[in-house]
């Protein structure tokens, strides 16, 4: 009787999800307490994906469209196990990802006031040395920033309690030994680590003893790569990659320290060394969970999954841990060749997107003529989430027909539909993400008679080598009063140049470029500072009034220093100030990628693609080489390949993956024909493939200011 009842929701419920979701290809992913819900059967394929992950892991993978559920699912597992055990023993990281983990245990803890730690420890992961707990970029600075001091706020009875809260900082007059014994002394005593939640680092390059390039990285806490399994709480010497890695934020501090806006702290160069929980103790833990994000850390889960206990990846370890929740992105991820609808452990839904996703792997395999309902539930879609699809624009094919042509239609919609005789504006975080991202569409811009501004957001000065000439030309130039202001200075004037000449080769006149020179290497990686101030708030809004353009490009992706990111959200900010008095409300966004990620062609419908031939890509080669002092760049995160080299290879690769996927001299079928719209769709799968391919994502004011405000 049950069995029955469990198979009328079943189907009922899938008829129900697709029927709301059908004239919406972008249909919004449901909470975690949602009523709607599809109840996923096991097939072959989802038990042969679960073999590749040690038993009791658990890998929770989210798309793009898909983070706030990343987070707020990993708060919950953290909460949940708080819950159960309310003494529960709980080690906390730092950093940028479960900052964001951090927001969502405090929004709930806010909304539930049966939420209570005040009876659980918290143990941090590390500390640095020679750091006072009041100083902005000790670890006990950034816990009370963003964990304990809003709890607290909220409410300190149930709030984690300051006796309860460990961090390895020193006490005054004590040294580091002392340290280390004190807070070894505190965890014995609380027992046994009943939870541990972690981020990992990157990867990098280093020489073995050979000579060899060989890659490393992937450290937990501060346990770099080399540590043993059985090291426990203990004092490390910091490598010159992780201090490399950190030291912009000590120089953001001693600008803003010089400029008065904090207070003077006695250190302001990177520590040397630091305190750290050892693996032993990580992984004595009774339940691990790992956060990772974004595509810079692809490498090092690809390193991390290849081989458990490797001493190279001291996050491989996890892999013989017996309880482990790994929470990726897809890009993060990609190494993994994951399904999100066969990993996803805390979703029980199929959202129209995951049978788009999973159409456009079938694709790459096969012609999609051939592409039939076993080839959906080979992949481990069942087959009764498929049947439920419903198609507003194939109605007569059967479901599985109806998501190929679907996502084959969005495909081939806006096709090189750009803009003619109107204000352009880009946004380009640094002065060559305009050309290594858009350089071929940019001259297409221009050649339509468009008007086309470029906004520079920060000078890129800290990319320019000492030894570069032309800096050393600049430097020679500038008055030397203020030594550190006169390298700036030069350094400064070597990016713009660049940025002059390349456009130039573009079309894009030298009076509609403007450098807007942001505070952000003055700000950024502090703690309670904004990356930009009031007065590049202000500045930009005067920019894009005059401006008044018709069309924002804008990076819409992260880059490991985070300036793509921050400067959307300036505009984004901006926008929606400007909003308020009627201004720019009509404006279109453009999203580029291309230095770092690509735009997934799984989901097609607000994708505009730009094609363009081997004399364009010589053309936009030309213009990313004027940038000089970025051919072998100071800053190449784990990719050795030159920037113009990487546009290329990300350029080529989408239009061979496009033209794949819509198989260009295939015919729709004869469903598509019946409306003029679709007479069209068909006829451009007759075109001639372009060997090169610019992808864009459109907003919508009110859409662009929600996702990256």
């Amino acid at each position: 009787m049950y069995k029955y009842k469990k198979t009328q929701i079943l189907t009922s419920t899938l008829f129900l999800l697709f029927l709301g979701t059908a004239n919406d290809a972008t249909a919004k992913t449901p909470s975690p307490t949602s009523k709607t819900k599809v109840l996923k059967e096991k097939t072959p394929e989802t038990q042969t994906a679960q073999k590749q992950v040690p038993k009791g892991h658990r890998l929770n993978i989210y798309q793009e469209k898909e983070m706030s559920l990343l987070y707020k699912t990993a708060a919950n597992e953290v909460i949940k196990a708080l819950r159960e055990k309310p003494t529960c023993v709980v080690l906390l990281p730092t950093g940028s990802t479960p900052e964001k983990m951090y927001g969502e245990i405090i929004a709930r803890f806010k909304a539930d006031p049966s939420i209570d730690f005040s009876k659980a420890k918290f143990f941090n992961l590390d500390e640095y040395v020679g750091l006072p707990p009041t100083h902005p970029l000790s670890y006990s600075y950034y816990m009370e920033h963003y964990f304990y001091g809003p709890l607290r706020a909220i409410d300190a009875a149930r709030a984690p309690q300051r006796k309860n809260a460990f961090i390895l900082s020193a006490k005054v007059g004590e040294s580091p030994q002392k340290t280390l014994n004190r807070f070894k002394a505190d965890l014995e005593t609380a027992g046994p680590i009943d939870l541990a939640i972690l981020g990992v680092g990157g990867a990098f390059l280093s020489k073995n003893l050979q000579g060899e390039q060989v890659i490393k990285g992937g450290h937990i806490g501060f346990n770099e790569p080399g540590t043993s399994p059985s090291q426990e709480t203990h004092l490390v010497t910091l490598t010159s990659k992780t201090r490399k890695d950190t030291l912009h934020r000590f120089r953001s501090l001693q600008a803003l320290m010089d400029q008065g806006e904090i207070a003077k702290q006695d250190a302001a160069d990177v520590p040397a060394k630091a305190l750290t929980v050892g693996l032993k103790e990580i992984l004595s833990a009774g339940k691990v969970i790992l956060l990772a994000t974004g595509e810079s850390k692809e490498s090092v889960i690809r390193e991390v999954f290849k081989k458990a206990g490797n001493p190279d990846f001291p996050a491989s370890y996890l892999l013989q841990h017996p309880n482990v929740s790994w929470y990726f992105d897809e890009f993060a991820a990609k190494s993994l060749e994951a399904k999100p609808w066969v990993y996803a452990q805390s979703s029980t839904y199929f959202p129209r997107h995951w049978l788009k996703k999973c159409a456009h792997l079938l694709a790459l395999k096969k012609n999609t003529e051939a592409i039939s309902l076993v080839d959906f539930t080979a992949e481990g879609i069942p087959a009764e989430v498929v049947k439920a699809y419903q198609s507003h624009r194939f109605r007569t094919i059967s479901a599985e027909k109806a998501i190929i042509q679907d996502l084959k239609s969005g495909l081939m919609s806006n096709r090189d539909d750009l803009p003619q005789g109107q204000t352009i504006l880009i946004m380009s975080p640094h002065p060559d993400d305009d050309v290594i991202s858009m350089g071929a569409t940019l001259k297409k811009l221009a050649e339509r008679g468009n008007t086309v501004h470029v906004v520079y957001a920060v000078t890129g000065s800290n990319a320019v080598r000492d030894t570069l000439p032309e800096y050393q030309k600049e430097y020679a130039m500038q008055d030397k009063k203020d030594l550190l202001q006169a390298a700036y200075e030069a350094k400064t004037m070597v990016r713009e140049k660049e940025a002059r000449a390349a456009t130039a080769t573009l079309g894009v006149h030298s009076k509609n470029l403007h450098y807007f020179r942001a505070d952000y290497y003055t700000r950024r990686g502090i703690p309670g500072v904004k990356p930009f101030s009031a007065d590049d708030h202000k500045r930009m809004q005067v920019l894009l009034v005059k401006i008044n353009p018709d069309i924002i490009f804008f990076a819409a992706e992260d880059d490991p220093h985070g300036a793509h990111g921050l400067a959307s959200k300036l505009i984004a900010r901006s926008l929606e100030h400007l909003g308020q008095y009627g201004k720019l409300t009509g404006v279109t966004l453009w999203g580029y990628r291309g230095a770092w990620n690509e735009w997934s062609l799984d989901d097609p419908d607000n994708l505009t693609f730009i094609s363009f031939d081997e004399a364009n890509m010589k053309q936009k080669i030309a213009a990313i080489k004027e940038h000089k002092s970025q051919l072998n760049p100071l800053f190449p995160g784990d990719d050795q390949r030159e920037f113009y080299e990487r546009a290329h290879a990300r350029n080529k690769a989408m239009a061979s993956e496009y033209y794949t996927l819509i198989d260009v001299n295939s015919e729709l079928t004869n469903e598509s024909k019946k409306s003029s719209k679709e007479e069209t769709l068909t006829s451009l799968t007759k075109i001639e493939a372009m060997p090169y391919l610019e992808v864009f994502k459109r907003f919508s004011a009110k859409d662009f200011i929600h996702n990256y405000k």
